[in-house]
């Protein structure tokens, strides 16, 4: 298994990544065309090999491409810490590329001097089996997230 940075080639793959991970347990529609916008935004950032603010890293082998992790440098509004965020990780299973991944956005997340780096653990899966594997690798559960259309806000 090795990883590489993404290519305009990995669309598709990072397009379908994506959609597996909204379609079937997240609320807020999936929308192809925004997505192919955050994917190429993504891959104009670092055609240059300009990782400073964002990353999009593919797992690969000779049989294919198997995981996808993608990262973003932000400023939150209540601090000045710069904070590591992954808002795509995906693999299909393949426990290496999970790992190398992983390993990739900490790396980068250390490059670009992230005060905190944060990582989801997929809403469809059991949440104490991914809380006690994070909490090995040094993460401590943030925050839980509820979800209502804007009509019940009152």
């Amino acid at each position: 298994m090795l990883l590489r940075l993404a290519q305009p080639e990995d669309t598709e793959f990072i397009l379908e990544a994506a959609r597996s991970i909204h379609e079937g347990f997240n609320d807020i529609e999936f929308d192809e065309d925004t997505t192919l916008d955050s994917i190429f935004a993504f891959l104009e950032k670092q055609e240059d090999g300009d990782t400073s603010e964002s990353m999009l890293v593919v797992a690969f082998d000779k049989e294919g491409l198997h995981g996808v992790i993608a990262g973003m440098l932000n400023l939150t509004p209540f601090s000045t810490k710069k904070v590591a965020s992954e808002p795509l990780f995906w693999t299909d299973g393949s426990p290496q590329a999970f790992k190398m991944l992983h390993t990739a956005y900490r790396v980068w997340a250390d490059k670009v001097e992230a005060d905190v780096v944060t990582i989801s653990a997929p809403p469809n899966k059991e949440f104490s089996k991914y809380e006690k594997f994070y909490s090995n690798l040094g993460y401590k559960p943030y925050e839980y997230k509820f979800i209502g259309e804007s009509k019940w806000v009152q």
